[in-house]
This record gives structure tokens, sequence and C-alpha cells, in this order.
């Protein structure tokens, strides 16, 4: 008699298990990558290190400013594209918890949800010394040879130096983004779960090493076996909508991957999740 050996396989979750456990836990967070806003043409901070960096800032002040306004500024960026709009409705589903926001322009920062830009905001500087941020305004910049002062910029004692939110050519993350993006997705506390149970990655750009860790450390952790025995009730799933990439899907063992346009998945998901 021939016998047949049976496995433990786990069955791969359908598009229902994932509006189930959306609704279920609320407690999602997206990564928005560069390319939901491709058609949009935005200055990348790390593209030029001669006119765009901390350097630059102290040496040539004006000239620094000057790029700024000409290279970096875009008045009219605020219109949301399809996809923007498709992640705004997610949001509103409330199954989402935090959204990191690997762009600079800003469209989500007024999210009501826990909201980090790894990418800083073009409309919004900050004084390095008392932390104050403050919408850009080109009238209020008004410099010769020295570095733009916050007291230069607006009415007060502070004499701190007016810096971008954008991160300069050739710097690192800041380290308190960091810690904030560990603690919202992963929690620094050992003792307890994590706090997301499903990453939703957006034309995010894996070579990044941010992303690649977000995406690698979750994946890692939920697949373990310790981690699943100690908390057995719990499910994590990971989402990557790839315009035309397969690679990062396969990669970090998604549990739900496209490679169609990125609006178009946004599109089929809202409608099963609305439905």
């Amino acid at each position: 008699m021939t016998t047949i050996a049976m496995t433990n396989k786990p069955k791969k979750p359908t598009i229902d298990d994932l509006k189930k456990h959306l609704f279920k836990y609320k407690d999602a967070t997206i990564i928005v990558g560069n390319d939901v806003i491709s058609d949009k043409e935005m200055f990348l901070p790390y593209s030029d290190d001669k006119h765009y960096s901390r350097k630059s800032m102290k040496k040539t002040p004006k000239e620094f400013w000057d790029f700024y306004e000409e290279k970096i500024y875009k008045e009219d960026a605020d219109s949301l594209n399809k996809s923007q709009q498709l992640i705004e409705g997610l949001i509103d589903l409330g199954i989402v918890k935090t959204l990191v926001d690997d762009n600079s322009d800003g469209t989500f920062s007024n999210c009501n949800i826990r909201y980090i830009p790894l990418q800083g905001n073009y409309k919004v500087l900050k004084c390095n010394k008392c932390k104050k941020e403050m919408i850009y305004d080109s009238s209020k910049i008004d410099i010769s040879g020295k570095p733009l002062t916050h007291n230069m910029y607006e009415d007060t004692e502070c004499d701190g130096t007016i810096v971008p939110t954008l991160p300069f050519a050739n710097s690192i993350m800041n380290a308190d983004l960091t810690e904030e993006l560990e603690e919202a997705i992963f929690n620094l506390d050992s003792d307890e779960p994590m706090h997301s149970h499903t990453l939703i990655f957006i034309g995010v750009d894996f070579d990044n090493n941010i992303m690649h860790y977000i995406a690698d450390k979750f994946s890692t952790i939920k697949n373990s076996p310790q981690y699943k025995s100690q908390y057995p009730d719990d499910t994590y799933y990971i989402v990557i909508v790839s315009d035309g990439d397969e690679l990062p899907i396969v990669a970090y063992n998604a549990d739900f991957g496209t490679e169609d346009k990125i609006e178009d998945s946004l599109g089929r998901l809202s409608e099963v999740l609305k439905s």
C-alpha cells in the first residue's frame, strides 16, 4: 500500500483574506515611493551635490536659495494624480495607521494618520536651532553673503540657520526619522508584537537601502518560526504594488504582489475593499 506524505504547506491568502485582515487590524503602513509621482517633475535632492549641498548653502547662500527657487520649489505640484487620490481613499477607509512618504512633495502631510516624511518637504523649511518649521516663502529670503537665519526670515530672537527639510546631497537619513520608522512598524519593545500587521509598498525603489531594510526585516520577522509560535493568532501580510518589476515581489516573499500600472492596481484594490 502506498502512503501519501501530508505536508503543512500554508494556504496562499486570497484577496478576500486581505480585505478581512485590513479591516480586522486597521493598522496598515503604506510606503509611498517615487513611481507614484512619476508624472510630476520633481527635484531629487541626491542628484546635485554642487548646487544643493550644505557647503553651498553656507559658502554661497544667495546662489543656493536662487537655485532652490528655480529648480526645487514647485507652486503647481499640489494637484493629486490618480494614484495619490486612490491612496487617500485607502486612508479614508480607516485601515491605515501610518504613511511613510519617500517623496518630497508633501502631498500627504495633512493626512489624519501618522505621517513620516523620509525626504522632507520642499515647501517646508526648518530652523536648525529652535527646530521650528516654516512654510517656504521666497519673498522673505533677502540675503547677500550671509547664510539665512531665523531672525532674518521672521520676527524672532532666534538666530539659528534656516535649512530645507529636504536632505542634502550625500547626506544620511535623519536618525530621528529612522527611529520613528522602527517604532511605527516593528516596535522597539521586543516583548510586544509588531505595531503594523500589513506593509503596503506602492511604487517603491528597493535599491534604496532603507526600503530594502524595512521589507527584509518585516519579512524575516513574520516568517520566523519563533515569532509565529510567540504570536500564533496574529497574521502579517506584505503587499507590493510594483510597476513592471517582479523581483521585489519574489525577493521579499510578498503575500500579494502586482506588476501592473500603479493606478490600475490601486483601483482594483479599492474596489474590493469598498465592496
